[in-house]
């Protein structure tokens, strides 16, 4: 028996709601005292992660607050917000990938924008809001004509993309331009040894919002179907391999080497061969008919990720969480974060050589797992296993969505 007790659920505490809504705040207000009222309907969760870079490398974080006052989207109550430059990068690079967004939009003629008038008015919004962006980027030393020039190269290569173009062709452009963001935060808090790193944090944080990007931008065009499946477990489980097994394409990933800077932080213990591990995602392509595909993403495993899930998970159709015996006590976080979603997942064992065989049943009770939650063995490496784990998500899948209907049909 495993003889352990089951740790307290992944949740995001107060302080670090506290903490991103300072942000938040910060990057509306920006984009009103640079930019006027108008402008505030550009604020985003991307824009705000340069914010949070920046003030999280200053050598005095408090100088980069300020008490704001009551606002209606806070209750009427006063809050400590961020502000400075900062602040005004993120504002602009929000305003000028607002700008670009608009602008595919109405070159797309998307709802309302396939009328003239609209399409105008539109057009005139995106222009003002680029020119916006570029002062603001000009006034804390960015060249927000990178992020232009990225866009642009981006329609460009998707619209000559086919079967074949490698991936990482089409999300160059994301990457490039995100890591321009990314390392100019450390040219604005005065670290500028920090911009190398940043910069590569930065492209894989590009990859990753392209991916998702794509996958929620895709509805009626005449391509097959995405399903959105997610491969989530401990540090070294095996999702990487999960998914290169089975994969039709060359899988993505952003496996990163493990340096001495982790030790400490993440234990390598029943996995010291590891040398190498993700940091943002995994990412997979299977074909089952034309008219459907399965893409997988596969979490990073180390709970200081953990930020990157919410994204990786929204829109999954289930999630299949692996499992090794050795280090069963990293399921944990995975196993609650999914219960706590009420999303429907599997957990599958995956089979290392020399590690002990237990019951599957021993491993259920283990985990705290209700019988409802399908347990299998699995080996990550074959891909004839790999597709009987996903063969009994869609079951468990179907079964969840056939009961939701049942005791929607009993409620009327």
């Amino acid at each position: 028996m495993f003889g352990m007790v089951r740790p307290c659920g992944h949740r995001l505490g107060k302080r670090f709601r506290d903490q991103w809504m300072a942000h938040l705040c910060g990057l509306c207000l920006a984009l009103r005292g640079d930019h006027g009222q108008f402008a505030r309907l550009v604020t985003n969760y991307d824009g705000l992660l340069i914010s949070v870079l920046t003030e999280a490398q200053a050598p005095r974080p408090d100088d980069w607050r300020r008490t704001a006052g009551p606002c209606p989207l806070r209750g009427m109550r006063t809050a400590s917000v961020a502000r400075g430059e900062g602040t005004r990068l993120a504002a602009a690079v929000s305003l000028v990938l607002a700008s670009a967004k608009v602008r595919d939009h109405v070159a797309d003629g998307d709802g309302l924008l396939a009328r003239r008038p609209v399409a105008a008015a539109a057009r005139r919004v995106a222009t003002g809001w680029g020119r916006a962006g570029a002062r603001g980027g000009t006034a804390v030393g960015f060249d927000t004509g990178i992020l232009v020039d990225a866009v642009d190269r981006q329609l460009g290569i998707e619209a000559l993309a086919g079967p074949g173009t490698p991936l990482l062709t089409v999300t160059e452009p994301t990457e490039t331009a995100t890591a321009a963001a990314f390392a100019h935060t450390a040219v604005l808090a005065g670290r500028p040894g920090n911009a190398g790193p940043l910069a590569e944090a930065g492209r894989y944080f590009g990859r990753l919002a392209h991916l998702l990007g794509t996958m929620s931008g895709r509805s009626d065009r005449g391509v097959p179907l995405a399903v959105k499946i997610v491969v989530s477990g401990g540090l070294g489980v095996g999702k990487t391999t999960f998914i290169g097994a089975i994969s039709e394409i060359e899988p993505l990933d952003t496996e990163a080497a493990i340096t001495q800077v982790s030790v400490g932080i993440d234990s390598l213990a029943g996995v010291e061969s590891k040398t190498t591990t993700t940091v943002a995602l995994d990412f997979g392509r299977i074909t089952l008919d034309p008219s459907i595909a399965l893409y997988l993403f596969g979490t990073p495993g180390q709970d200081r990720f953990s930020f990157l899930w919410d994204d990786l998970v929204e829109g999954a159709l289930g999630t299949v969480v692996l499992a090794d015996t050795r280090r069963i006590e990293d399921c944990f976080p995975a196993v609650d974060y999914f219960e706590a979603h009420g999303a429907p997942f599997v957990l599958a064992v995956n089979r290392f050589d020399g590690a002990e065989r237990f019951e599957l049943e021993e491993v259920r009770e283990a985990l705290g797992l209700g019988a409802d939650v399908p347990v299998l063995e699995c080996d990550a490496r074959e891909r004839g296993s790999v597709r009987d784990v996903l063969g009994a998500l869609m079951d468990r899948v179907i079964g969840v969505r056939s009961g939701s209907r049942k005791r929607a049909m009993a409620v009327r």
